[in-house]
């Protein structure tokens, strides 16, 4: 995952047509990034095995790629719109809006929380990594403070300017290419020079550690780690809109996604064949750098290379709070929240949308308190801090978050027989987002399973709690936002009613001539009114009931407006003509 671009990856009509190279570079930029050097350790402590390891980023890969092509048609459902490419707008149209709202809380309140937090913590790493050569400060508060400061700094800089976030973007993105590329040539050149002192062929490094452990269950909880890294492609769903030639956004993104799973694939070989299995992080950058390049060499390519890894990790976090401070306000365009004035939209002189952004600062803030006070806890008795919070909670956000999309992907199986959403129709959706389902659903099970009933540990037992009370809490959240949505719509109806009302003033047959202006100006104003209450409504509410009755009430409505008050506007003209005839 290249945490630098989960964006909404929407990109305005003026900026012209994307061809093949455009949309595969963004695609492969969207992902590619430090997600390989975040996991690869954490991999390897789960399944005990280089040559697991390695089945288990294979695997993910070919996961991955179908996935994508059961994409095609779920985020072809934005073609030619305005629409934000979300999971929240995709969720609400295949699934319902009750649910796209929902989706939408999770990824504000949860996601992205358990996501800019441990890649904050992994940043401060690199920083000790490069400064002292361990990989983390031996002092737990000192990790805090620092940790604390990236989180700040970034988070200000956001608030206040789009245009420096997008100057970092740019440099960081380059940069990035940097410990990619290096790690990946010199690992393999290792490996290929001499294969007998690759780890694939050592013993040590192909003993389970897992006690108890079958490779396929090894290989399942394996999974979610490497799922982390590939996350990220779906969001460049909306740049099908901008695509020069019919065809060009389905090509892109299927040879993107190959791209990827094979530089993935290749970083992974390179890391697991030439790391130091002795070392207490045996696939960490370091490792692999002293290993590869001897004690003397290694030790100043590892400052150099962790000081990019740096910039690069803090890139992406830079991108991430970009796209997260625009996430209320995208729900707000969309209706999936109540936002009656708009507050949520509005931008400040550096382009943010600042009240957005000030929200997800203030959660991000609660969670950083809440994550670190409970680490805090568990590290004194375990004396361990960084398992918990750079692996076990990212890995359940994005369990949940595969989750979703496996529902939204059985949504869009269901619209081939309903037609709700229109949609442009691929060969391979059916098989493809079958496998998604059953896929998603079987990793998520198996591992909330396994790690709240099987392995309850201080660790797992803590993320379980925090994550069921957060799914508890986002439900309520949700229903309480379709209520005052529900509430919203039938106090602007009895309003409309009244409205109109008051308007005609009809008493036993007799026309009030003073309500002839009102009558006039009345039918340009309630007809601009329907239109937008009529649009909002079945867009926002969930329940059929309501849905049903907007209808009905937009039928009556427009009878109401053609028929009586047009009548009565006749008839006020027609009784005034009369009464000016008469005097």
């Amino acid at each position: 995952m290249n945490i630098n671009t989960k964006e909404e990856t929407k990109v305005s009509k003026s900026s012209g047509k994307f061809g093949f190279f455009s949309i595969f570079v963004t695609i492969v930029g969207t992902v590619i990034g430090a997600g390989i050097f975040f996991k690869a350790d954490s991999i390897y402590a789960t399944t005990g095995s280089t040559i697991v390891s390695m089945i288990s980023w294979i695997v993910a890969g070919v996961f991955i790629l179908i996935m994508a092509v059961a994409c095609l048609e779920i985020v072809s459902s934005s073609k030619n719109t305005d629409e934000a490419g979300t999971l929240s707008n995709w969720a609400s149209k295949f699934v319902s809006p009750k649910f796209g709202t929902y989706v939408g809380l999770f990824l504000i309140f949860v996601y992205m929380p358990l996501t800019i937090i441990p890649l904050t913590q992994f940043t401060t790493d690199f920083i000790s990594s490069a400064a002292t050569g361990n990989a983390t400060f031996n002092d737990m508060w000192v990790n805090v403070l620092i940790t604390f400061a990236i989180f700040s700094l970034l988070t200000i800089i956001n608030l206040h300017s789009s245009k420096t976030s997008r100057f970092i973007q740019l440099g960081g993105t380059i940069i990035k290419l940097i410990p990619l590329s290096l790690i990946l040539i010199s690992s393999l050149v290792f490996i290929i020079v001499d294969p007998g002192m690759s780890n694939f062929y050592n013993d040590t490094a192909n003993i389970h550690s897992m006690s108890g452990g079958t490779m396929f269950q090894t290989l399942m909880l394996a999974l979610p780690a490497v799922l982390f890294a590939y996350d990220g492609f779906i969001y460049a769903g909306s740049l099908q809109n901008e695509t020069k030639k019919k065809g060009t956004f389905k090509s892109a993104l299927v040879f993107g996604i190959l791209f990827i799973v094979f530089i993935y694939t290749m970083l992974a070989f390179g890391l697991y064949g030439s790391g130091d299995i002795n070392a207490d992080n045996p696939f960490s950058v370091s490792s692999v750098v002293v290993s590869v390049f001897g004690d003397e060499v290694g030790s100043w390519m590892n400052v150099i290379i962790s000081i990019t890894i740096v910039i690069s990790i803090s890139t992406g976090l830079n991108g991430f709070i970009t796209s997260g401070n625009r996430s209320f306000s995208s729900m707000s365009e969309t209706n999936l929240i109540r936002d009656d004035n708009k507050k949520q939209q509005e931008r400040n002189k550096g382009g943010v949308p600042y009240h957005s952004a000030r929200n997800l600062a203030f959660i991000n803030f609660v969670w950083f308190i809440i994550i670190y006070t409970a680490t805090t806890f568990i590290s004194i008795s375990s004396g361990s801090f960084d398992e918990f919070i750079i692996n076990v909670l990212s890995e359940f956000a994005v369990i949940i978050e595969f989750m979703l999309i496996g529902i939204i992907m059985l949504g869009g199986i269901l619209n081939r027989k309903t037609k709700k959403v229109k949609v442009d129709k691929h060969k391979f959706f059916i098989p493809s987002a079958i496998i998604t389902v059953i896929f998603t659903f079987f990793i998520g099970t198996y591992e909330t399973v396994y790690y709240l009933f099987i392995n309850p540990d201080a660790y797992n037992l803590t993320i379980g709690i925090i994550m069921i009370s957060s799914i508890i809490i986002l439900i309520f959240a949700t229903n309480f936002q379709t209520r005052n949505m529900e509430k919203r719509y039938n106090n602007n109806w009895e309003k409309a009613c009244n409205y109109v009302n008051d308007i005609l003033l009809i008493d036993g047959g007799v026309i009030d001539l003073d309500a002839l202006t009102k009558s006039e100006s009345a039918l340009a104003e309630i007809e601009k009114y329907n239109s937008k209450l009529y649009k909002f409504s079945i867009t926002s509410i969930s329940s059929s009931k309501y849905v049903e009755k907007v209808n009905d009430a937009f039928i009556k409505v427009g009878d109401f407006n053609y028929k009586l008050i047009r009548k009565t506007v006749d008839l006020a003209y027609s009784a005034k003509s009369k009464i000016l005839r008469k005097d």
